[in-house]
């Protein structure tokens, strides 16, 4: 196992008029599972390839343990990485293909032996090692290309967005199997994925990009409740965070955030000491945060159903809240006989808002918010 340290680390290729990766600073722990997530083009594949070896650093330090690798030779980087594609032998057993490297490397038939057997046991590969890549799904082929570098016992393993040619239902599973993998081999894992959902199951930490710089490093749940953007806030977390245009507003002694007149949410102190009287706010305000209206939570906010999403335990109801589209995730059983244009009392708690200043800077977050975050890893930038 190694810590993999990136030191203010560039990519630029040669006519480009601003570098892929941009200046990232950033700290994989030995043994971590450290998620690249973001859009596609924000540089998270190309990073992932100059830790391989397959890219040329323009600037700044790698180091792979105690070693600086800017100039090693991908195969002598100890790093073993599975890509998109599977990319096995058509023409060799699943057996041929996990061994093949090691027999490249002139191992000992006995040690081969031995590590494709851990491997493929590992995998549930065992009655499949006699048959062609052709007769296996594709999980069980992307399997195959996990245990081929296993069987390397690398330091570090990397993953290139393993599953995106997987259908819904297999990266369910794949990412299981992956988590489990990880807890097995106590390997670093460094894997890149356009999918937030991949992301926050199975990363330690995350590390966010967007345009070649690095936004956030922190765990799943620090992220998803304290983002330090906007954009942060809108990439992680399924659906995404409402945002609304709004203003802060002195209302009986109490720093109110106001979205029109009939819809205005009162801070908590430790928020309203963060903002000014009369100062624009983005607010945001996750989906999953939102409830019904009721005695104890009295209406703050009143909606309009626009569009009902039913998925089966909860349903996604698209509102509109003065001139603004907003979306709550509610229980289903709470919302039959809802209908079209609607108007519905809404409850949103102090305690669970997002405050962005004009350079989509968060100024604040709800206690709620704060309280998860204290159990978080601390994020490092």
């Amino acid at each position: 196992m190694a810590q993999v340290v990136l030191q203010n680390l560039v990519k630029q290729y040669d006519g480009a008029e601003k570098p892929t990766v941009n200046h990232i600073s950033l700290t994989i722990h030995d043994g971590e599972f450290l998620v690249l997530v973001g859009p596609s083009g924000c540089g998270k594949s190309t990073l992932l390839r100059t830790i391989a070896g397959l890219e040329s650093i323009t600037d700044g330090d790698l180091f792979i343990g105690d070693k600086r690798v800017n100039d090693v030779h991908p195969k002598d980087r100890d790093i073993a990485m599975v890509f998109q594609s599977y990319a096995l032998y058509p023409h060799m057993t699943i057996r041929r293909n996990m061994a093949f490297g090691l027999e490249v490397r002139k191992k000992p038939k006995a040690e081969i032996d031995k590590l494709v057997s851990e491997a493929s046991s590992m995998l549930g590969l065992d009655e499949h090692l006699e048959k062609l890549p052709k007769q296996l799904s594709g999980g069980q082929r992307q399997r195959v290309a996990m245990g081929r570098a296993i069987v390397r016992r690398p330091k570090v393993f990397l993953f290139d967005e393993p599953l995106s040619n997987l259908d819904a239902a297999l990266r369910t599973q794949m990412r299981v199997e992956i988590r489990r993998l990880h807890k097995q081999l106590k390997t670093t894992i460094i894997y890149v994925t356009h999918d937030q959902v991949e992301a926050m199951t199975l990363a330690d930490r995350i590390a966010v990009l967007n345009g070649g710089h690095l936004q956030q490093v922190g765990s799943p749940m620090e992220l998803f409740q304290r983002p330090c953007n906007k954009f942060v806030a809108g990439f992680i977390g399924s659906p995404g965070m409402n945002f609304i245009e709004s203003k802060i507003v002195l209302e009986d002694g109490r720093k109110t955030v106001v979205i029109d007149e009939k819809n205005k949410i009162a801070l908590e102190d430790d928020v309203a000491r963060a903002v000014d009287n009369g100062q624009n706010v983005l607010l945001g305000i996750r989906p999953q945060d939102v409830v019904l209206a009721d005695e104890a939570n009295p209406a703050n906010v009143t909606g309009v159903v626009d569009v009902i999403e039913t998925l089966g335990w909860e349903s996604h109801i698209h509102f509109k809240v003065g001139e603004h589209h907003f979306l709550a995730v509610l229980e289903a059983q709470k919302v039959v006989g809802f209908q079209e244009g609607q108007s519905i009392g809404l409850h949103v708690a102090p305690g669970v808002v997002h405050l962005f200043n004009d350079a989509d800077e968060a100024i604040a977050h709800g206690s709620r918010c704060a309280a998860s975050a204290s159990k978080a890893l601390p994020a490092q930038f």
